[in-house]
């Protein structure tokens, strides 16, 4: 508790964004000839673009940001060279689109004009969970027991490791340990700031470009999964989650910057349960200053962030089927 230099209360005096107020800019995914599967991130290119990463067909998908037709459809399923096979996330360096894979890899299309070309790909001997970059730097959140940090820090042009940071969470359980370390990252290019969450923990972390602590924040009103390890019919160790006994329990979903500005979003899902049922949820988002770490909530809205830039913000939809929904950004007014 010595360490936290701010507490993030769920209360706030502020006023809270209503969602029928969003100025709708344009919809994508919302017809039979684009639809989309398990969204699992989408990035604006040049205001003109929109490129998502589709997991239910293991896609790369170009769409045009005002018209919402699709442009092209990159990657297929597989193992090999410019396929995927369980992509985490996307972000966007210079001229290249980098997907994380957890099967161990990163691939890396190039934007060149018009157009967007498989380039290449990069082994690497752990999970990645997260990607973002600043500057000349790429950031890949990951988890390998073997090592001891989970931030792993590349060049952007040579991919060569320059450094790792953020220490995996000491257990003497390793699926407690691997659970607990499974953690999101969020850059801020305004401040030259790395941040860092745990899903089931209620710290946020704050580091320099050069791996140095800077501050720890910490939501008051959290209530992680909880977790017992036990041994199975097979012998083999596995992991028991349950919810808290007040039936509330909270997970991080999502964690984005707004390019052109030292704010991030902190997504919180909680999930309330009765008798073993979900009765509700609700989506609470977090405005943070990645400066200092202080923050307030700004939205309780049910709606998923994909990416925010200073004009615009990319959230899933919430209609019967996946959508994205580009807004002109509500968020610079609160």
């Amino acid at each position: 508790n010595d360490a936290i230099d701010n507490v993030i209360y769920q209360t706030t005096d502020g006023n809270l964004l209503d969602s029928n107020s969003l100025d709708l800019y344009s919809k994508i995914g919302d017809n039979d000839e684009h639809l989309l599967g398990n969204i699992i991130a989408a990035k604006l290119i040049d205001s003109s673009q929109v490129v998502v990463l589709d997991k239910s067909k293991n896609r790369l998908r170009v769409f045009d940001a005002q018209s919402g037709k699709l442009q092209a459809s990159l990657a297929r399923e597989g193992r090999g060279p410019g396929e995927l096979t369980q992509p985490t996330a996307i972000d966007i360096v210079g001229n290249n689109i980098i997907i994380s894979d957890w099967l161990l890899k990163l691939s890396f299309y190039r934007i060149q004009d018009d157009s967007i070309s498989y380039s290449d790909e990069v082994r690497i001997d752990y999970s990645p969970k997260r990607i973002c970059a600043i500057d000349n730097f790429v950031f890949v959140a990951g988890i390998n027991l073997k090592s001891n940090y989970t931030i792993y820090k590349y060049d952007a042009e040579t991919f060569e490791l320059l450094d790792q940071f953020h220490e995996t969470y000491k257990s003497d359980t390793p699926l407690v340990s691997t659970m607990l370390s499974n953690n999101l990252v969020s850059c801020n290019l305004a401040s030259e700031s790395i941040l860092v969450v745990s899903p089931y923990l209620p710290y946020i972390y704050s580091y320099n470009t050069d791996g140095k602590l800077q501050w720890v924040s910490k939501i008051n009103e959290f209530y992680p999964l909880s977790a017992t390890e036990s041994i199975g019919a097979t012998g083999k160790p596995s992991l028991n989650q349950s919810y808290n006994k007040n039936g509330l329990t909270d997970f991080y979903l999502s964690f984005n910057a707004q390019s052109g500005s030292t704010f991030n979003f902190l997504q919180i899902l909680r999930t309330e349960k009765r008798n073993g049922e979900s009765i509700a949820s609700t989506l609470f988002t977090y405005k943070i200053d990645s400066k200092n770490g202080e923050g307030r909530l700004v939205s309780n809205e049910r709606f998923r962030i994909l990416s925010l830039t200073n004009d615009y913000l990319i959230a899933s939809g919430n209609e019967e089927y996946p959508t994205i929904n580009l807004f002109k950004n509500p968020f610079n007014e609160l």
